[in-house]
């Protein structure tokens, strides 16, 4: 089953977010603080900027995604910004990922103008699936700049 998360599952969806930003697949671990301001903010329905799914079954977690909104002037319109994807190993290859993408592309039909994500280039489990829901390389390199403490008001 997926749903939205909701208040109730903040804590599990922190631990879901810590244990995601403790594999391979991510550049390198995050403060478990932001874990859990990323769980509260999903969580939050008056906070329209970020929104988080729990994968689970008879009450148990088989993961999550967080997605991101925002306006893309380069697609013309609402860009649902895939942040988080996460499925313990467990449950990898049962369909999954496949399910939260179908319940997205429904739930956003009509309104999104884009799905944008990013990979780690030797993830190749997730390029796979990907690819075979039409996701093709955007050919930017992406660039950050961190800002210590800021974000603070969104907690």
């Amino acid at each position: 089953m997926i749903r939205k998360a909701e208040t109730k599952d903040i804590a599990v969806l922190t631990a879901l977010i810590d244990e995601f930003y403790h594999t391979d697949a991510v550049h390198a671990p995050i403060p478990l603080s932001y874990c859990k301001r990323a769980a509260e903010s999903a969580a939050r329905a008056d906070f329209p900027f970020t929104e988080a799914y729990l994968f689970e079954e008879n009450g148990e977690a088989k993961g999550y995604a967080q997605v991101s909104l925002g306006f893309s002037t380069e697609s013309g319109g609402l860009q649902v910004w895939i942040e988080d994807l996460y499925v313990r190993a467990a449950y990898r290859g049962q369909g999954i990922g496949n399910l939260f993408f179908r319940t997205l592309f429904d739930e956003y039909e009509g309104r999104a103008m884009r799905f944008r994500l990013e990979v780690a280039p030797d993830n190749a489990g997730a390029s796979r699936l990907y690819s075979r829901l039409g996701f093709e390389p955007l050919g930017y390199r992406q660039m950050v700049l961190d800002v210590s403490g800021s974000g603070e008001e969104n907690k």
